[in-house]
């Protein structure tokens, strides 16, 4: 009220940065449950952690989406730090929205399920305002950059990650996280092909030396030299115990025979 915030239909273009978040095994957990109270309960302590942390970084929650969450930074009012506050706070809701949830068992054993929040961030232009009919309207943000945010919450369950990041929001806070470049994507609704970063943490300094291999292997597959992409990636993955998403992903995508000249090294995601 005191900012004489528009309160009639209508939007108007900014720069904000969005975040979408989704909650990974909802379904099985829905399903095991067969309980709607118990399973809203669920949802209620899930929303106020993650909610908390948006918050506790000045972030707007636009709406929740089923068992989604759908934030922006810049918007309503300006933030001129709005991407580094909100790629804190999917830092932070990731990690505390962690939950075991304990699902009683037939024989009378509890069985805890494991849920865990995927994170799409992205920083672009927008329409923000009061959108929907002359009857009826709430305050959101829509355009290509909302819809690119989904997106990358979404390449996430391909790529065995987390946290995704677009390259627009890499850039505006260099040297401020602990950032992993995955490579170049042509995601469904692009028409070109777009680089995407992993966030790995928030101090840009912890640098494992296995980031050294990974950057080795994605130059190499770059290049089209995949014998030394595959020997790079199984490095990655021997040195983390095991298992690294983004490594197993490429192992999966690579070619039987050798590249042609046309050879770009971008990936081809065709599913939201």
């Amino acid at each position: 009220a005191e900012r004489d915030f528009a309160l009639t239909p209508g939007g108007e273009k900014i720069v904000a940065t969005m975040v979408f978040t989704d909650l990974e095994g909802f379904t099985t957990l829905s399903e095991k449950l067969g309980d709607s109270a118990r399973l809203g309960a669920v949802l209620t302590d899930y929303f106020t952690r993650t909610t908390d942390e948006i918050l506790a970084q000045k972030g707007t929650v636009i709406k929740f989406i089923g068992d989604a969450v759908f934030a922006a930074w810049g918007a309503p009012l300006p933030q001129p730090d709005h991407a580094e506050r909100a790629v804190r706070a999917a830092w932070r809701l990731a990690q505390v929205s962690q939950m075991d949830v304990p699902i009683g068992q037939p024989d009378g054993t509890t069985h805890a399920v494991r849920i865990r929040t995927r994170i799409g961030v992205h920083t672009g232009e927008a329409l923000a305002g009061n959108l929907g009919s002359a009857r009826r309207f709430d305050y959101t943000l829509i355009g290509d950059a909302v819809n690119f945010a989904a997106r990358l919450e979404g390449a996430n369950k391909y790529l065995g990650t987390s946290i995704l990041l677009s390259d627009d929001t890499a850039r505006v806070i260099p040297e401020k996280f602990l950032l992993r470049r995955l490579g170049s994507f042509k995601v469904k609704g692009k028409d070109r092909a777009v680089t995407v970063h992993e966030l790995l943490g928030e101090d840009p300094a912890a640098r494992p030396a296995w980031l050294v291999t990974f950057d080795s292997a994605l130059a190499a597959w770059g290049r089209g030299d995949l014998p030394a992409a595959r020997r790079d990636f199984e490095a990655v993955i021997a040195a983390r115990g095991g298992d690294d998403g983004p490594s197993r992903f490429y192992l999966g995508r690579m070619p039987d025979s050798a590249v042609d000249g046309d050879w770009t090294g971008d990936v081809l995601l065709t599913d939201k």
